[in-house]
């Protein structure tokens, strides 16, 4: 599922987003893998970050350990982690069948502090906030 920005009116949001919020225009979407490298003391640890959660504990203001943030091609991160593309897809199967589960289900929909709406975007695409990053 993809959680929506809730901006008003049903108009203008991509000018609002670009204009008032900062938001950058990418030329189509990024095929990028975000990885954190933190400085360990005697070894540096980079971490490719797939999930929301992730990048919440790689976040973490509380750890103060340097860190350095970077975007890699997904294919090289692919390769660089062995398994990723397979975890990737194993979170997307799971996914759809939460999806599933919530059609079923739409006359009970879950309380959601966002409003959720469902669409049909590969949820293992990079792309925030459906709780995977491309």
């Amino acid at each position: 599922m993809t959680l929506y920005l809730e901006l008003p009116g049903s108009g203008g949001k991509l000018d609002r987003l670009l204009g008032e919020f900062g938001a950058v225009a990418l030329p189509g979407p990024p095929d990028r893998a975000l990885i954190c490298v933190v400085d360990m003391g005697d070894y540096e640890a980079p971490g490719y970050i797939i999930t929301e959660i992730e990048l919440a504990a790689w976040a973490d203001p509380a750890d103060t350990r340097p860190r350095t943030w970077l975007l890699v091609d997904r294919w090289m991160a692919d390769r660089l982690c062995p398994g990723a593309a397979e975890d990737r897809e194993s979170r997307c199967r799971q996914s759809a069948t939460l999806q599933a589960a919530a059609r079923r289900n739409a006359g009970h929909p879950p309380a959601a502090i966002c409003k959720i709406r469902r669409t049909k975007q590969h949820p293992a695409s990079f792309s925030a906030p459906q709780r995977h990053y491309s």
